[in-house]
């Protein structure tokens, strides 16, 4: 019976990556900008990548397919992109993330714990800026051709948001533990925590506002209620306070 759980387990991972890769692909590409189909923020290669590093080799091919599936689909619905040129500008994103686990799985090894700072900094070199600068060099030669869009404009947007996306999300969810939804059954530490995301959502609105930003050089403040999630609720969700002030500022 083990082993058909096991099996039941796996499909379910598949799926909930698949699902949640679906969602912020189709809000990463509601960030696009007027002159492509490049995001300005790209969070989903990041949880991919999360996904594989913890998964069996077995489960791969399976990942990769589903959420390439889910770029294209994603695409099609919120750009009303063309099924081909969906397609076709979905494969940069998935050579990415593949490139990003060879390297790591050559350079650093599947099994690392991510625990010291020669781990860390290779992996921001492999998977946050190699990975991403290969695959805006393709992507934004598909984005150019599909609309015209200026190739450096696209090349540089690209490799900006799929750098962020997976130095916010991939470290978060590699470092996630069961026991942050524990520690949420404590309605002291729930309040604290929806207080922490109404000041952070607050602070982050105003910091990059239209009208604020250009008048008072208070991008600074945002660091308070990022530090406050750190110290107070750990590393999971200081990136997810990351990845949410940086939706915000884009």
């Amino acid at each position: 019976m083990a082993a058909p759980l096991k099996g039941i387990r796996g499909w379910g991972l598949v799926a909930a990556t698949g699902a949640v890769y679906f969602a912020l692909a189709a809000l990463g590409l509601r960030l696009t900008s007027e002159l492509g189909y490049v995001s300005s923020l790209w969070p989903a290669n990041g949880v991919l990548l999360a996904a594989l590093l913890k998964s069996p080799r077995r489960w791969w091919p399976a990942l990769g397919a589903l959420c390439w599936a889910a770029n294209v689909a994603a695409s099609r619905m919120t750009l009303g992109a063309q099924l081909g040129g969906a397609a076709v500008l979905a494969l940069p994103s998935l050579v990415e993330v593949f490139l990003a686990l060879a390297l790591l799985a050559r350079f650093v090894g599947l099994g690392a714990r991510w625990v010291n700072f020669g781990q860390a900094l290779r992996f921001v070199l492999l998977a946050a800026v190699a990975a991403p600068l290969a695959a805006a060099l393709l992507g934004a030669a598909i984005d150019h051709r599909l609309t015209g869009a200026p190739y450096l404009h696209s090349f540089f947007t690209w490799w900006a948001a799929d750098s962020i996306g997976i130095l916010l999300v991939t470290p978060a969810l590699l470092v996630f533990r069961r026991s942050f939804f524990q520690n949420l059954r404590n309605r002291q530490r729930v309040a604290e925590a929806v207080l922490l995301l109404t000041c952070l959502v607050t602070v982050a609105s105003l910091v990059f506002s239209q009208s604020m930003a250009p008048a008072l050089p208070i991008a600074f403040l945002v660091v308070a209620p990022m530090l406050w999630a750190a110290v107070r609720f750990g590393v999971f969700t200081c990136a997810a306070s990351g990845l949410l002030t940086a939706m915000l500022a884009v």
